[in-house]
């Protein structure tokens, strides 16, 4: 039996400011449910992003354009507001602190 992929999301737009190599008015995030992140990769490789741009942190996610997030809708991702993009970071803290347990790491 094949393995679900896992779902992909981008949350809402925002005002970020041009900071540092960042030349872009608006940006958000690309990310998924907990787990491998193979399939995010894969799914930022689709509309043209590097894997080397994974921010990984508590929620592991890419920084995306305005365009980026057009295509990555058009592909399949969802469009998730604030309380969905909160409760997903939430998962991946849980998932991680299970994954340093299992490894016998004291969180």
């Amino acid at each position: 039996m094949a393995e679900k992929a896992m779902t992909i999301y981008v949350d809402d737009l925002r005002s970020v400011g041009q900071t540092g190599k960042w030349r872009y008015w608006q940006a958000c995030h690309l990310f998924s449910d907990p787990g491998s992140l193979d399939d995010l990769h894969d799914f930022a490789r689709s509309i043209g992003l590097q894997p080397s741009w994974l921010h990984d942190a508590i929620m592991p996610h890419y920084d995306i354009t305005e365009n980026k997030r057009a295509a990555a809708i058009s592909r399949g991702a969802i469009a998730v507001g604030r309380r969905r993009t909160v409760e997903v970071k939430r998962a991946w803290r849980a998932y991680r602190i299970e994954q340093l347990k299992a490894k016998g790491i004291e969180v």
